[in-house]
C-alpha cells in the first residue's frame, strides 16, 4: 500500500513538473456589461498579457474585447467600481431605468470595473462580476493581465455617537 502511495505522489509530481500552470492560461467564468447595460455570461482569460472577455452567446460575440495589458489605465472592485464604471457607461450612452437598477443593484457578487484605451484611442471602461467565492482568481487574473493593483474604497469613518 505504501508502495502505490509513493508511485502516486511521484506520478503527480512529475504531471506537475512537466505541465506547469500558471496564471498566464486561466480562464474564469464571470457576467460583464453588454451594450444593453446589463450583465451577460461571459469568460475573462489572461493571454501573454492581455485581458480577453470572451460572451458566451454567439448573437454577442461583436463585444468579445481584448484589451491590451498596458492599455488599462485603472482597475476598481467593490461598490467603487459600480460607481466608476456606471459614471464612465452613463456618459457614453443613455441606459433604461432597468439596466440603472441592475447597474446599482446590491447581490453578493464582486465587481472589478476596468478602465482602458481603446484602438481608437479613447477612454473605455467595462465591468466584470464574479461571486465573491471566485474573487480573489480573478483580482489574481486581472494584476497578472495588468500588473496594476485594485483599487478599492476607502472605507467609511463610523459615525461618532453621543453617549
Amino acid at each position: 500500500m505504501k508502495s502505490l502511495y509513493k508511485f502516486l505522489i511521484l506520478f503527480i509530481s512529475a504531471l506537475l513538473a512537466f505541465h506547469p500552470v500558471s496564471l498566464a492560461s486561466v480562464r474564469m467564468q464571470a457576467k460583464c456589461l453588454n451594450d444593453k447595460g446589463k450583465m451577460s455570461n461571459c469568460f475573462v482569460e489572461n493571454n501573454d498579457g492581455n485581458l480577453i472577455i470572451e460572451f458566451k452567446k454567439k448573437k454577442q460575440s461583436y463585444l468579445n474585447k481584448t484589451i491590451p495589458g498596458n492599455n488599462v489605465t485603472r482597475i476598481t472592485g467593490g461598490e467603487f467600481a459600480k460607481r466608476r464604471v456606471g459614471t464612465a457607461v452613463a456618459l457614453g450612452i443613455l441606459l433604461t431605468p432597468l439596466a440603472l437598477f441592475t447597474l446599482f443593484s446590491k447581490k453578493k457578487i464582486e465587481n472589478h470595473g476596468i478602465e482602458y484605451t481603446n484602438s481608437k484611442n479613447q477612454p473605455d471602461a467595462t465591468l466584470i462580476q464574479v461571486k465573491k467565492k471566485n474573487k480573489w482568481g480573478m483580482k489574481a487574473l486581472l494584476q497578472s493581465a495588468t500588473s496594476r493593483e485594485i483599487e478599492y474604497p476607502e472605507p467609511e469613518e463610523k459615525k461618532k455617537t453621543k453617549k
